[in-house]
């Protein structure tokens, strides 16, 4: 039987905002909103492990797995494909979801789907196509990850951890997946990595959540939509080295 689990690279170092995973959202660190989509929506996860970066700065990180009974493991900081794979060993996993933890909305409605595509399809990486930046999740098999960071380099081994992968389509199958087109809003900035990207998840947050309830991305969209000054704060910001799959 195939496990299947989500693999958060955990760290507290940034040029642009400092701490970016434990900023409050809410009243809750980014990274436990990560956590709790997960959680709540991917009901083909196993298990959920943090795969922490070195350095006593991270040890937050720690106390919230302990708190929240999660599996973690320490790692390099500069090696995160390292690190993931390293997460994912300690819980015998043979595909990993994985996801930065500076993004309170992530796109966790179609993950079950991805998966099972990704399985009857024998890919190495699922990813949507199109969606606004700080929202991808990628699904991605032991072994592509394993042979990636086997046959890659230094850029390889970084935060783009699908680099090899993408960069190498004759030896990985990649799956592209599309979503519906009301969710094709490349231009929205939903991660956060500066201060501005903070103000447009906590203004958004405020505004959606009652009760603890789940937020889906189309709503998100729809109220920033109905709010263009919020959305206007973080528009003109490049997008950085993230990956924005577009």
């Amino acid at each position: 039987m195939t496990k299947f689990v989500a693999v958060l690279a955990c760290r507290n170092k940034s040029t642009r905002l400092y701490a970016k995973p434990l900023q409050l959202v809410g009243g809750k660190p980014i990274v436990m909103h990560v956590v709790d989509r997960i959680r709540e929506q991917c009901k083909s996860i196993d298990e959920i492990v943090f795969a922490i970066s070195e350095g006593q700065e991270n040890v937050h990180f720690e106390l919230l797995a302990k708190e929240h009974n999660i599996p973690y493991v320490y790692g390099n900081e500069k090696d995160v494909l390292g690190r993931l794979i390293k997460g994912g060993d300690l819980v015998e996993a043979d595909v990993i979801l994985r996801s930065t933890t500076e993004n309170p909305y992530i796109y966790v409605e179609k993950v079950d789907e991805m998966y099972q595509k990704l399985l009857d399809e024998k890919a190495s990486l699922a990813v949507c196509e199109n969606i606004p930046v700080g929202t991808h999740v990628e699904i991605i098999t032991m072994d592509a990850l394993r042979k990636s960071h086997q046959d890659g380099e230094d850029k390889h081994r970084s935060e783009l951890i699908s680099l090899y992968i993408n960069e190498n389509p004759d030896k990985f199958k990649i799956q592209m997946q599309q979503v519906d087109e009301e969710l094709r809003r490349p231009e929205v900035r939903l991660t956060v990595d500066n201060p501005e990207d903070l103000i447009v998840a906590r203004r958004s947050y405020d505004a959606l959540v009652q009760d603890g309830n789940f937020v889906k991305l189309k709503d998100v969209l729809k109220w920033l939509d109905a709010n263009p000054e919020i959305k206007a704060l973080n528009e003109n910001i490049p997008a950085g080295t993230a990956r924005t799959w577009n």
